[in-house]
């Protein structure tokens, strides 16, 4: 199998998906926004179907350079922190759009190879190396990003203590959205520990039905499996016929959101850890990431 990467087309050259000389940033605001200098000495790794000066990116291996026919907005960079430690940050999508994604990440992981690379990868698991052009009989993670085995992948691996992100889903009716800003921020040994839990909202509006789910953890940590938060959970309908509140009108009421915690793993900067929960549970790594995937969205496979 080869190995195929997007590559930013400039002047200068191709910059391989994840080069790029750190840019200096005090704060990571969840904004869409790129933070690194676009054309000057910090040439991000990627920025491609973007308004901010971008330029369309390529699927460049040792057999095929094209132009690459997804046109979904993308960019990742790598960035100082106020810690001075680096991070990644990546946007998939823009908040216009029915799907987007932005996420700081620090860069804590297993160092990328060969050596002319010499990037430390995510806080994160999987087999992640950069693997030059041509067949290898390894397996790595940028080419079976959504394997099941999370040894590959590193899907769900990830050191939430040092992320911060936003997800939003909207498609008009239905609206999701994941964050997890710096809220509870720490310093351990002079690096930034992210410790907040996230806030979950969900709603839904349409002709017929009014709905709403809060669950807002973020003043919780990750070393808390005790506290609770109370939640927003509410149903509206256009007749007015059974509305429900579950604040007025829930009688066998047991909220445990927020009641769980994070233990570190023995991956790169403490990531493979588990979820433990105080009731019930999930576990991440059972996931099939697989099913997410829509064939209509991926065009092409080499």
């Amino acid at each position: 199998m080869s190995n195929y990467k997007k590559t930013l087309a400039i002047s200068t050259g191709f910059y391989c998906l994840l080069l790029g000389a750190p840019a200096s940033q005090a704060d990571f605001a969840l904004n869409w926004a790129a933070r690194g200098d676009i054309f000057g000495v910090n040439n991000p790794a990627a920025n491609c179907n973007r308004a901010e000066g971008s330029v369309q990116c390529r699927i460049q291996s040792a057999q095929v350079s094209i132009l690459d026919p997804d046109n979904t907005p993308f960019l990742q960079e790598r960035i100082t922190g106020s810690d001075g430690q680096t991070y990644y940050h990546v946007i998939v999508g823009l908040p216009t759009d029915k799907f987007s994604q932005e996420t700081f990440i620090r860069a804590g992981g297993t160092v990328w190879a060969p050596s002319f690379v010499s990037a430390v990868g995510s806080s994160s698991g999987g087999s992640f190396t950069f693997q030059g052009s041509g067949p290898r009989s390894t397996v790595f993670n940028n080419q079976r990003p959504l394997d099941a085995d999370e040894n590959i992948s590193g899907n769900s691996t990830g050191n939430p203590k040092r992320v911060e992100m936003r997800q939003v889903n909207n498609d008009g009716e239905f609206f999701q959205e994941f964050v997890k800003e710096s809220v509870l921020v720490s310093t351990v040994g002079g690096v930034n520990v992210f410790n907040n839990k996230p806030r979950i909202t969900q709603t839904l509006n349409n002709a017929d039905i009014s709905a709403t789910f809060v669950a807002d953890m973020r003043n919780l940590n990750y070393d808390d499996i005790n506290t609770g938060v109370p939640i927003t959970n509410t149903i509206v309908f256009a007749d007015g016929a059974g509305n429900f509140d579950m604040a007025l009108d829930g009688q066998l009421v047991n909220v445990t959101a927020g009641k769980y915690r994070w233990v570190p793993g023995t991956g790169p900067d403490q990531s493979s850890g588990t979820y433990q929960y105080l009731e019930g549970g999930y576990d991440p790594y059972l996931e099939n990431w697989q099913s997410y995937r829509s064939p209509t969205e991926n065009i092409t496979k080499r």
